[in-house]
C-alpha cells in the first residue's frame, strides 16, 4: 500500500499496469519459485519490499549487481538491463550502497514465505 505505487503508476503513462498488482505478481512468483529450492537454498534467498521510488531497479546476487532504469514510460524489467560487478566497479559499488541503503531501510519489510500471505501476497 505504499504511496510510491501510485507515483509509479503515473509515471508509466499505461493504465493497463498497475504497479501494486505487479508487485504482488512478482511476489507470488517468487513464492512459487522458493517452494521449489532445496532447504539450504531457501536459507539464503532473501526478499524485500520497500516503500520508495528508486532511479533504478535492482537485484543482487552475490557480488553481482542486475539493474534497470525506471524510465517513464516503462517498468525497468521491460528495458535495457546490465550486469556490473560490486567489487571494482564504481558503478557496481554505488549500486550496491544504494542497494544496501534501501535493504536496511527501517520501513524496508522482508517477505516470509513461509507466514500466511500477511497482504502482501493478496
Amino acid at each position: 500500500d505504499s504511496p510510491a505505487c501510485a507515483l509509479r503508476d503515473a509515471s508509466l503513462l499505461n493504465p493497463l499496469l498497475g504497479v501494486k498488482s505487479e508487485v504482488q505478481r512478482s511476489l507470488r512468483q517468487l513464492r512459487d519459485l522458493y517452494v521449489q529450492l532445496p532447504a539450504e537454498a531457501r536459507e539464503r534467498f532473501e526478499v524485500r519490499v520497500y516503500n520508495s521510488l528508486p532511479a533504478m531497479s535492482s537485484y543482487r546476487v552475490d557480488d553481482i549487481v542486475i539493474g534497470g532504469c525506471n524510465f517513464h514510460d516503462s517498468s525497468a524489467i521491460d528495458g535495457p538491463q546490465f550486469r556490473t560487478a560490486t567489487v571494482g566497479s564504481v558503478l557496481g559499488e554505488r549500486l550496491e550502497q544504494e542497494h544496501r541503503r534501501v535493504w536496511d531501510h527501517p520501513q524496508t519489510r522482508k517477505v516470509d514465505f513461509n507466514q500466511p500471505a500477511a497482504g502482501l501476497l493478496s
